[in-house]
C-alpha cells in the first residue's frame, strides 16, 4: 500500500510555542494496526505517524494507542494478543535508542 498522503505541517499552526525538553508531551495516536501473530501486516497508520513523531524528535513523548479490541469484561485482565510491543519494535528501527515501552499505572509511567 504506497497511496499515503504527506501533507507538510508547519508547527506554528496548532501551537505557538516551541517544545520544551523539561516537558513530556503525550500523543494518542491511533496505531490499531493488522497483525498476523506478531507480524505487522499492514504498516500504513505507523509509517503516517512517523512524520508526526518526527516533528518531536528532541523531546520526550508518550504515546498513547492501543491494539484490537478486547473482550469485554467486568475486571481488567492483560491479554499478550492485543501486547504494543510489534508497535515499539517498529518505531525502534525508525528511532533507534529513543523508543521505550512503558507498562503499569500511569503514576508508574510518569517515573519512567
Amino acid at each position: 500500500m504506497n497511496n499515503l498522503i504527506n501533507i507538510p505541517m508547519k508547527l506554528c499552526s496548532w501551537r505557538s510555542k516551541p517544545l520544551r525538553k523539561d516537558q513530556r508531551y503525550l500523543l494518542r495516536l491511533d496505531l490499531n494496526v493488522p497483525l498476523s501473530g506478531k507480524r505487522i501486516r499492514n504498516d500504513y497508520k505507523l509509517r503516517a505517524a512517523v512524520s508526526t513523531l518526527t516533528l518531536f524528535r528532541s523531546v520526550p513523548v508518550i504515546i498513547m494507542t492501543h491494539l484490537g479490541e478486547p473482550e469485554q469484561s467486568k475486571k481488567y485482565s492483560y491479554q499478550s494478543r492485543y501486547s504494543v510491543t510489534p508497535l515499539v519494535s517498529y518505531l525502534s528501527k525508525k528511532f533507534p535508542g529513543k523508543v521505550k515501552k512503558a507498562s503499569g499505572s500511569w503514576t508508574e509511567v510518569k517515573k519512567q
